[in-house]
C-alpha cells in the first residue's frame, strides 16, 4: 500500500532544477540574441531606433532595448518602446500592476541627473525607479501610500550576503524535499473569508509550511524578508484565481487545475531562479557603497 507521501509529494529537485535550466536557458537564449543587436547599459545603444509605420498609416518611433540617453523628443511624437530587461536583477522578483519597465526610468535618470544626485520617486510602486538610481550610482528615495509597495521595494533594493543567501536557500530546499502535512498544525493555518474556495486543502498545507520554515529561519530579518517576497510571489499562481485576471476572481470555464505539491515545486522553482539574480544585484550594488535613504 502506498503511503501518502509516496501519492501526494512526488517532488524531484533535480527534475525542478532542469525545469529552471530550460527556463534560464531561453531567457539567456533572447537576451543574448538582443544584445548582439543592442548594446545594453550603454550611453551609445547601437542602431536600435527606427521610425516605423503602423497598419493605421501612424508614424511611430520604435526603440529596442536601452533608449539613448539624447534620444529627440519633440512634441506629437509618438514612440514603441521594447523592453529586454524587466526581468535581470531584482526586477522581476514579484508581479507588480503597472510597472515601469526599467529602461525608461534609467533613460530620465541618465538625461536628466549625475550621479551623486538625489532622484525622488513619489509613486515608487515595486521599486524599479529606485533599483534604477542605484545601478546608475544615484542615491533614491521611494514614497508609496501601499505597505506591500515599500516592501516589495525595500527587499529589491536590499543587497544581502552571498553565502548566506545560498546556504539557507539550500536549507529550504531539503526541509520542502522532507515535507509532510503532519508538520502543519492548525495553529499555523491562516483563517480568513472563503480561503478554501480559493485554496485547495493541500495547498493551504504547503503554503502554510513553507510560511512556517521561512518565519523560523535563523537568519537575518533581510534574508526572511527576501524569502516571505520569493513565497508571495508564487500565491496567485497555486490558488484557483484566474492567473491572467487582474482582478482577483475564480473563473470555473477557466476550470484551473492546481494539483498537490504544486506550492512546494513553485517555491523551489522560484527561489532557485530569484537568489542567483539578487546575488548579481548585490554585487553590482554592494552594502558599503550604498547611501540610500528611504
Amino acid at each position: 500500500m502506498q503511503t501518502a507521501q509516496s501519492i501526494y509529494y512526488p517532488i524531484s529537485l533535480d527534475e525542478i532544477k532542469a525545469r529552471v535550466a530550460r527556463k534560464n536557458g531561453r531567457r539567456r537564449g533572447l537576451f543574448n540574441s538582443k544584445l548582439q543587436q543592442i548594446d545594453l547599459f550603454n550611453n551609445q545603444p547601437l542602431d536600435n531606433v527606427k521610425e516605423i509605420v503602423n497598419e493605421f498609416k501612424e508614424k511611430i518611433v520604435r526603440v529596442d532595448g536601452e533608449i539613448p540617453t539624447d534620444l529627440i523628443v519633440k512634441d506629437g511624437d509618438r514612440f514603441l518602446f521594447i523592453s529586454y530587461t524587466q526581468s535581470i536583477l531584482t526586477h522581476g522578483l514579484h508581479k507588480y500592476p503597472a510597472k515601469f519597465f526599467p529602461e525608461l526610468p534609467r533613460w530620465l535618470i541618465k538625461r536628466y541627473s549625475k550621479k551623486g544626485n538625489l532622484i525622488l520617486d513619489p509613486f515608487a510602486g515595486s521599486g524599479t525607479t529606485n533599483i534604477e538610481a542605484l545601478l546608475t550610482k544615484r542615491h533614491s528615495i521611494g514614497i508609496d501610500v501601499d505597505p506591500f509597495s515599500r516592501y516589495l521595494s525595500k527587499v529589491k533594493i536590499t543587497p544581502l550576503n552571498e553565502e548566506e543567501l545560498q546556504s539557507t536557500q539550500k536549507y529550504l530546499l531539503r526541509l520542502i524535499l522532507n515535507y509532510k502535512p503532519s508538520k502543519v498544525s492548525e495553529k499555523d493555518i491562516p483563517i480568513f473569508p472563503y480561503r478554501d474556495n480559493w485554496f485547495n486543502k493541500d495547498i493551504i498545507f504547503e503554503l502554510a509550511y513553507l510560511k512556517k520554515i521561512i518565519n523560523s529561519l535563523d537568519t537575518s530579518e533581510d534574508i526572511k524578508d527576501f524569502f516571505k517576497i520569493c513565497f508571495s510571489s508564487i500565491i496567485r499562481s497555486v490558488s484557483n484565481a484566474d492567473d491572467n485576471c487582474t482582478r482577483t476572481v475564480i473563473r470555473k470555464k477557466l476550470n484551473k487545475k492546481v494539483y498537490p505539491a504544486d506550492a512546494l515545486k513553485k517555491f523551489a522553482e522560484v527561489i532557485l531562479i530569484s537568489v542567483p539574480k539578487m546575488i548579481e544585484f548585490s554585487q553590482k550594488c554592494p552594502m558599503e557603497e550604498m547611501k540610500i535613504a528611504a
